[in-house]
């Protein structure tokens, strides 16, 4: 099942289930950094909007979890979500 991004351009971009959000992200030329790509250092976190996200990382709190994410292993549940890069 494929899932889509969308970044500030409007670029709508397709994620499969194999791939991560941050090797699309860094594949468009988006700025991002990352270090660990585990989801232990947050160095890649990224804000959101709509969208539904399978948090998989063990950096942010719970508060955190309704804003940012951590593309490097965190997964789209939803097929459009706002990634704000």
């Amino acid at each position: 099942m494929l899932r889509q991004s969308e970044i500030l351009t409007g670029e709508i971009m397709e994620v499969r289930r194999t791939r991560t959000v941050l090797e699309i992200l860094h594949e468009h030329h988006a700025d991002i950094s990352s270090l660990c790509e585990t989801g232990s250092c947050g160095a890649c976190v990224v804000g959101y909007e709509g969208g539904e996200i399978d948090h998989q990382d063990f950096c942010l709190s719970k508060t955190e979890l309704a804003t940012l994410f951590t593309p490097c292993v965190s997964r789209l549940n939803s097929r459009i979500a706002t990634v704000l890069v």
